[in-house]
């Protein structure tokens, strides 16, 4: 398994705040598109709701982000997939770009905290794990349970045998089981921000 030593402990009934701040980390991949939302504190990350569509854009991603969360008073802090800041071939903005534009015209002051490059996934892995439990068994990273597919993928996001290469499922074995579509970007968006707070050294 990708994510070790998870437990119930790293489930929680998580209230969002609209006083802290928010956390939205971004995955673009357009089918689906998956984003998850956190706050977080000096030493703990806490994933409470996560924004998971299918077929979609960015635009109509960020609409849905503003529609379920259109009065946060704290700061909005967006993380994520270093590459959402290059041009795409199909247009003349980049994904945060079409953010920033979005949330602006609604009122917000985003403020975008990224890497320029994207670290390796075995980085991010060594750095969820680390939060999920670390060797002296403190838990420091919690999910609740209205992030289904992050919590699919928890469960279920595995290496191809015997190697350190993720296995993600083809476009055939998608069609056999459609939740397979679900594995892999959940866990990237989380764990673009859990590696960018708290890389391991």
């Amino acid at each position: 398994m990708v994510v070790k030593n998870f437990t119930d402990d790293n489930i929680k009934n998580l209230q969002y705040n609209d006083t802290l701040p928010l956390h939205l980390t971004c995955d673009f991949n357009v089918d689906p598109m998956c984003w998850c939302l956190a706050h977080k504190d000096d030493k703990n990350i806490y994933f409470f709701d996560e924004l998971t569509i299918e077929n979609t854009t960015t635009q109509q991603a960020i609409d849905e982000f503003i529609r379920r969360y259109p009065n946060h008073k704290g700061d909005l802090v967006i993380n994520g997939d270093a590459s959402g800041d290059n041009r795409s071939s199909q247009s003349e903005f980049t994904n945060y770009m079409i953010i920033k534009r979005a949330l602006e015209s609604h009122g917000y002051n985003p403020k975008f905290q990224l890497r320029n490059f994207n670290p390796p996934i075995l980085n991010r892995i060594q750095a969820f794990n680390a939060k999920v439990r670390n060797s002296k068994g403190t838990v420091s990273l919690f999910i609740d349970k209205r992030c289904k597919w992050l919590l699919h993928n928890v469960y279920n996001l595995s290496f191809k045998e015997g190697t350190s290469i993720v296995d993600v499922p083809s476009l055939k074995q998608i069609k056999n089981d459609h939740d397979l579509k679900f594995l892999e970007h959940p866990f990237d968006a989380a764990s673009y921000l859990v590696d960018y707070y708290f890389p391991i050294k």
